[in-house]
């Protein structure tokens, strides 16, 4: 008898963890869901966009100028212990993203966030954090890119301009970073990157 309760207990025990894991995970994909459509909505009009970022750029005539480029406000840093959390919420606010613009805006939205986590951390001195934030930028900017395909409409040209005009900001924002306290080798990679990426938009507006 003692055996068969021991048993009932513990069937009873992992079936609560269960259940309990399962309504966390509930919880967590509302969550999800809720703070996508509020995000999504804030960048739409422009309300998350609360820091600014100058960087002076070399136009196709010679001319310089400054670019005046709006970045989100960070919230949490690479060095918080729950950081892993923030990214497991932007890897699903991709997967649930409406449709496929939806999904480059946000893959934008985040790069930009990540450029920001750039920044701050270059700020504070951690420039091999900030560099690795950098180069997450880079590639969510590059998923974006390449989800637009080679679509010639209206929207998705404005879309692939914008994106562009990142790249630009990006390679300046990065070079800044560059010299001691990193890595010479990421860095160059990271540039390789940004070059490479130049160099297929301007090969698909010569197409």
């Amino acid at each position: 008898m003692r055996l068969k309760r021991s048993k009932i207990g513990g069937v009873r025990k992992i079936y609560t963890l269960v259940v309990l894991v399962l309504g966390i995970a509930i919880i967590f994909v509302s969550f999800v869901r809720a703070s996508l459509e509020i995000s999504a909505q804030e960048d739409n009009e422009g309300k998350s966009r609360g820091d600014i970022i100058e960087v002076e750029i070399e136009k196709s005539n010679g001319e310089r100028i400054i670019e005046v480029y709006q970045i989100p406000q960070v919230r949490m840093l690479p060095t918080n212990i729950f950081y892993g959390i923030k990214e497991i919420r932007d890897y699903l606010w991709l997967q649930f993203s409406r449709d496929n613009f939806e999904k480059i805006k946000m893959a934008m939205f985040l790069a930009d966030k990540n450029l920001a986590e750039s920044v701050v951390l270059s700020n504070k001195g951690q420039k091999a954090k900030a560099l690795k934030s950098g180069e997450k930028a880079v590639d969510k900017l590059e998923y974006a890119w390449t989800m637009l395909g080679g679509e010639r409409d209206n929207r998705s040209i404005d879309l692939r301009n914008k994106i562009y005009r990142a790249v630009i900001v990006y390679d300046q924002m990065i070079r800044k970073m560059g010299g001691e306290g990193v890595d010479k080798n990421k860095y160059e990679e990271i540039e390789n990157k940004i070059k490479t990426f130049k160099e297929k938009e301007e090969k698909f507006n010569l197409g």
